[in-house]
């Protein structure tokens, strides 16, 4: 048995199809939360707004086609009816929002971009309609569902919208250089190697695209990657800096404060000197130090200001032998 053979029905028997079926959608679970995580902090984010909607529609088309097959596992003849035409329209439901999400055409005009986008996904429930009639008038002659003239207009469809998206971001500089082309260009490969395998390189009975599933299961993780690594640096970018005269200030204020501390070589002093300095910096009501000894290093003396100014440091005893992460972490000479 060839590789290529392997990787089919790997893609289209049970329980291989199942898994693909899962691995699709964990991708698009994630792209959907990392999506709502940073639409939830900022709303104006039109790129997250459409990436969430798109993970979301594309995740629920993906998880009927799931349910479906599975319904329809012990009845041959209605799954060969409807499911061909079905998995095609989702195919092209799954092509449009995915340009939809990843062009930015939509930032300046959304309304334009939403109604194409609606016309578009009226257009495709009418030719699914349409295609499943004449597809039930074909079912009993035994004709291959990728040798009718439908499914050859569904995959035009498919490769002109997967190729006017990566034209489009080819075209801009901007993107030219993220997950977006190739990403754009993973499905268009995937689309137009389902498209001209007809008569199929490998002899196979079903209908399923599984080059267009092959093209999924690479695509879909990346642009999880890609929604993570643009949340990532937003939020990097959306902390403020600090000027350098604000850390100057900062540092005017910390030396002094260091003197204080190495004023004394009494314990105590340097201790409640650096409670001292700890409070102001921090501009906490609390602070203490835990001090431990060469001979003793697991038992602890925690030492904390008392609620008179003048009055000597609270202490109290621990015993870090209670405490596994703390005792390991002694063994191992790691910092706590």
């Amino acid at each position: 048995m060839s590789l290529l053979t392997q990787v089919i029905q790997l893609l289209t028997e049970p329980p291989g199809n199942i898994i693909y079926h899962l691995l699709t959608l964990l991708a698009l679970q994630a792209i959907f939360a990392m999506s709502l995580s940073r639409w939830r902090q900022q709303p104006k984010d039109a790129a997250a707004r459409r990436m969430l909607i798109a993970a979301g529609v594309i995740f629920l088309s993906q998880a009927l086609m799931l349910l479906l097959t599975l319904l329809w596992q012990q009845d041959a003849l209605t799954a060969a009816t409807y499911l061909p035409p079905l998995a095609q329209a989702v195919h092209t439901i799954t092509a449009v929002f995915l340009v939809w999400a990843l062009l930015p055409f939509s930032d300046r005009l959304p309304r334009l971009g939403v109604a194409i986008l609606m016309a578009v996904l009226i257009l495709i429930g009418v030719m699914t309609a349409s295609f499943t009639q004449d597809w039930q008038a074909l079912v009993a002659s035994g004709q291959p569902y990728n040798s009718t003239a439908q499914a050859t207009i569904w995959g035009l469809a498919q490769i002109l919208l997967l190729a006017g998206g990566l034209l489009f971001v080819l075209l801009r500089p901007a993107l030219r250089t993220t997950l977006r082309p190739i990403i754009l260009a993973i499905l268009l490969l995937a689309h137009l190697a389902h498209f001209w395998n007809y008569p199929e390189i490998v002899a196979t009975n079903t209908s399923i695209a599984y080059w267009v599933r092959l093209g999924y299961l690479i695509a879909l993780p990346l642009w999880a990657v890609l929604v993570y690594r643009r949340t990532l640096l937003l939020r990097l970018a959306a902390e403020p800096a600090r000027p350098p005269a604000a850390r100057h200030a900062h540092a005017a204020e910390t030396l002094p404060l260091a003197t204080h501390i190495i004023r004394s070589l009494a314990v105590d002093d340097v201790a409640q000197a650096a409670i001292a300095a700890a409070r102001q910096l921090a501009d906490v009501p609390f602070a203490g130090i835990a001090l431990a000894t060469n001979t003793a290093p697991l038992q602890l003396r925690l030492l904390s200001p008392a609620p008179a100014a003048e009055a000597p440091l609270q202490q109290w005893n621990l015993n870090g032998e209670n405490w596994p992460a703390l005792r390991l972490a002694s063994e191992r000479e790691e910092a706590v």
